[in-house]
């Protein structure tokens, strides 16, 4: 898997974590488990095109 597919793939498993999500309001500013999921692929996604950039 290229950096650019293992990016996307990430991405992707975001979108799809984020799809089952309903509209959460906390007042302690706490994530539901699903949402920062979904923040955890989002910066993968950005961290592995981020490391292809610094090596290039």
């Amino acid at each position: 898997m290229t950096p650019a597919e293992r990016s996307q793939w990430c991405i992707q498993q975001a979108e799809a974590i984020e799809a089952d999500l309903l509209p959460v309001e906390t007042e302690e500013g706490l994530l539901p488990i699903g949402r920062a999921l979904a923040t955890w692929y989002r910066s993968m996604a950005r961290r592995v095109l981020d490391n292809v950039r610094e090596t290039a």
